[in-house]
């Protein structure tokens, strides 16, 4: 007699293309043929890859789903704080007229850990023997109110995404040691072998080094300052292809005009959002992240796996994560300029940095989040 699987419950905000979605894609293909899985999506503004999750998997919707709608001017010009305090306010009306999940699950999971209503709806709404918190953002980035934290406090477990994290969460605030724990987002590499082959075309000169960088055009990742390397090192005669990925997220008008200031107009390729990004990374040479935070960035993951060699401003995990692998810079315009500038006039540097892309494995992060979440489901 065939033994009964144990259950899972993924609470998830909405299914896009970031980095925390693609590690949830990851996560649910690395267990779907062990466990019985179920996913519930809060939000249906994009959900513009729910064909990557396999047919086994449970697709639980909200009652009360909230669609994209145009967004009132007044509400562009908040700040980020008050915006998301009014966005937490209109979620916490849907959840108290949202129904219950009265299945009872091994663990339920609230994936993507920064939003109240997801904490919330995880312990109010559901039935588990366990239910854990991850967390992908560094705490010093968002903020930690004492509502949030009370609500962090009856989860059974917290996992962050870096040892970094973790330790920079548990020195701003008294927690218990034992209810702190490390996941890795995971990639995999099968998934990736399969997107690659698509066939794209993008326009290049010939000859040049080819970057690119994948992450909304928001002010966290910093392209402005990118750009105004990448200005500094053409007044210097080097040449270059930039490669940009990314749906605007308040920054657009504001980068093409540095683009247009520092004169990278020919060198500078705004590609938008794109669902498949393996075959862009495979078509150029070096993948650029220069954010002023992250918390672990998975493309640095999937650009390493196909062999392409990585620069990655010092952020909390990169350090921790892409040092051994990557070239990790001062996270500043002269941090990014003296790396790129370094790479362009340092053939031998290019293929150091390939050597070292060619070492990354994510096996063993594999492995480490099999057996964390085989502890987990056996507690």
């Amino acid at each position: 007699m065939e033994k009964e699987k144990k259950s899972i419950l993924i609470i998830h905000n909405t299914l896009g293309v970031g980095g925390a979605d693609t590690s949830l894609f990851n996560f649910i293909n690395l267990f779907k043929d062990e466990y019985n899985i179920s996913l519930y999506i809060f939000e249906k503004n994009d959900n513009s890859k729910i064909d990557k999750i396999p047919p086994c998997v449970k697709i639980i919707s909200s009652r009360d789903q909230i669609r994209s709608t145009k967004i009132p001017f007044l509400f562009k010009v908040l700040p980020k704080t008050v915006k998301n305090f009014i966005y937490e306010c209109k979620m916490k009306k849907i959840i108290k007229k949202e129904r219950s999940i009265h299945e009872e699950y091994h663990l339920v999971i609230c994936f993507f850990g920064f939003y109240n209503h997801l904490q919330e709806f995880t312990i109010e709404k559901t039935k588990a023997q366990r239910k854990v918190l991850l967390v992908h953002e560094d705490c010093k980035r968002r903020h930690y109110s004492k509502t949030k934290l009370n609500t962090m406090k009856k989860f059974d477990k917290i996992f962050f995404v870096s040892n970094s994290i973790s330790e920079k969460f548990l020195k701003m605030y008294k927690w218990d040691k034992n209810k702190i724990d490390v996941l890795y987002n995971n990639v995999s590499y099968e998934n990736i072998n399969k997107d690659i082959a698509e066939k794209i075309n993008i326009t290049a000169k010939s000859e040049v080094v080819k970057f690119i960088s994948i992450a909304g055009i928001g002010k966290n990742k910093a392209y402005p300052r990118t750009a105004k390397a990448f200005g500094k090192l053409k007044r210097n005669g080097l040449d270059f292809n930039w490669y940009i990925i990314g749906k605007d997220c308040g920054e657009r008008k504001k980068l093409e005009r540095k683009i247009k200031k520092y004169k990278i107009n020919k060198d500078v390729v705004l590609l938008g959002e794109r669902i498949n990004v393996f075959p862009y990374i495979n078509a150029v040479d070096v993948l650029l992240l220069t954010s002023y935070m992250e918390s672990q960035g998975m493309v640095l993951s999937e650009a390493l796996l196909i062999g392409k060699p990585i620069i990655a401003t010092e952020c909390v995990s990169t350090k921790e994560l892409y040092g051994e692998y990557g070239e990790i810079c001062e996270n500043s315009t002269q941090g990014i300029y003296k790396s790129i500038k370094s790479l362009l006039e340092d053939k031998n540097k290019f293929e150091k940095l390939k050597g070292k892309a060619k070492n990354y494995s994510a096996c063993e992060i594999e492995e480490k989040i099999k057996t964390t979440i085989k502890k987990e489901m056996e507690l």
